[in-house]
């Protein structure tokens, strides 16, 4: 599932480097509290803050795509963390999907048969969000739920 949230027709670049002075730029500006609240306890939502906050961007169309975003999961807060849940929920399950030692084709297409049957659950329930809420204009989410809904 993609959610593009940041840009409009790709995903963010997870492995850029984040700048060199990010760790005086976050002490001297307090930011951890920042994170923390944005977070709201959730690690993943932490890392994406600092990554995205820490991480420049300049391009007006760009901006305006993510407070485009942001208003929409703002007018559909329940559907956005439905949609968010369930992502996040899928993404920690897949992590404890047995990994084997052994490299071999075999164990690579075993893994990858569980992970598809246990994905499909997920792309279920997203479908189910999907034709609960047929009308939400989430732009964002729109990839991932146009698709559950062919």
């Amino acid at each position: 599932m993609k959610a593009f949230l940041l840009y409009r027709d790709r995903d963010a670049d997870w492995d850029a480097d984040l700048p060199d002075h990010q760790d005086a730029l976050t002490a001297d500006l307090g930011m951890d509290t920042l994170f923390d609240t944005m977070a709201q306890g959730d690690p993943l939502l932490r890392e994406v803050a600092c990554r995205v906050v820490l991480t420049s961007l300049a391009d007006p169309a760009a901006i305006t795509y993510r407070q485009e975003i942001w208003a929409d999961c703002l007018h559909q807060e329940a559907v956005a963390r439905q949609v968010h849940d369930l992502a996040a929920e899928a993404v920690e399950g897949e992590k404890k999907i047995y990994h084997s030692f052994v490299h071999s084709p075999d164990a690579i297409l075993g893994r990858s048969v569980r992970a598809m049957e246990y994905f499909t659950g997920y792309l279920r329930a997203l479908r189910a969000i999907a034709d609960e809420h047929p009308r939400v204009p989430l732009a964002g989410l729109h990839p991932p739920v146009h698709h559950a809904r062919r």
